[in-house]
């Protein structure tokens, strides 16, 4: 009995370590630079007029799955009933508050065109891709983030929630994120929306592998 109950434990110990190499191995296709491929993506009026080039360089494994983004070009989000605009830069280590205030109090039928998605992507980030929340500290301040992979191996789940501090109290805002890999492997198919108490915006874009 105890060689048969050995022996199943064994098996079992096995096959978590063959589950945990097989995700670790689909997650590295998604390791590589990746670049906005304008061609394959709907830049129609809805999406960024002003968005020269988003990038991607993305490395690690399922244990600690690092996404560094550049946005290139001077991106606007209106401001709030004000009808001016707000530029968006990841050159800043934080967000201005008063800049994030005037992105979030508005309503919410407002469409942003993917811009105030762009306005709080986190920049640089390493997940863990076990599904657990963990709190990280980022260039825009600490978030709390879950992340993993799907059980194709196909595609990347990202849930990153912030709080921010502004004039009027506290506001919580989440970012959802999904890649979807091309059957090749030269492809992903990005899709991002963020939501805050009174506002929702969200953009589409197919990334090309380039290294």
């Amino acid at each position: 009995m105890k060689n048969i109950r050995s022996s199943l434990m064994l098996g079992l110990f096995l096959l978590s370590l063959a589950v945990v190499a097989k995700a670790q191995s689909d997650v590295s296709a998604f390791a590589g630079n990746w670049m906005l491929d304008r061609e394959k993506t709907n830049t129609s009026k809805d999406f960024p007029q002003k968005l020269k080039n988003y990038k991607m360089a993305v490395s690690g494994d399922a244990g600690g799955f690092r996404v560094r983004s550049q946005i290139d070009g001077t991106v606007e989000i209106q401001s709030a009933g004000t009808g001016s605009v707000t530029p968006v830069t990841q050159s800043a280590s934080r967000i201005n508050t008063a800049q994030a205030q005037g992105a979030t109090n508005s309503n919410s039928k407002i469409n942003y065109g993917g811009t105030m998605v762009l306005f709080f992507t986190v920049n640089d980030a390493t997940y863990n891709l076990n599904g657990e929340e963990v709190k990280l500290e980022t260039p825009q301040g600490p978030v709390r983030v879950k992340a993993k992979p799907d059980k194709a191996g196909k595609a990347l789940q990202f849930t990153t929630i912030r709080r921010m501090k502004m004039p009027t109290g506290e506001m919580e805002i989440t970012i959802r994120e999904t890649w979807k890999l091309a059957e090749d492997g030269k492809s992903i198919k990005l899709l991002r929306s963020v939501e805050t108490p009174s506002a929702r915006d969200e953009i589409i874009m197919i990334l090309t592998k380039v290294g």
